[in-house]
């Protein structure tokens, strides 16, 4: 048997979490992607899958590796 999280138990946590974010001023603020409410659809940003880059030896720069990035509407 499959546990799954219902969509109505994510809903009523994030309005829990919004609500509790604009009470009073919160050091989390700064670090979440907020969610406008006038608009129809938000756009999240996504990193996909990429390669581990090995470093030859200490105190040099890690090789940078190119991650696909994609958008998912909500």
């Amino acid at each position: 048997m499959a546990i799954t999280i219902s969509n109505a138990y994510i809903q009523t946590f994030e309005r829990t979490v919004r609500q509790l974010a604009q009470q009073s001023i919160t050091r989390l603020r700064a670090y979440v992607t907020e969610k406008g409410v006038e608009s129809s659809k938000h756009n999240w940003d996504r990193l996909g899958k990429g390669d581990f880059a090995t470093k030859a030896a200490a105190r040099t720069a890690t090789p940078a590796t190119d991650s696909p990035w994609s958008r998912r509407a909500w």
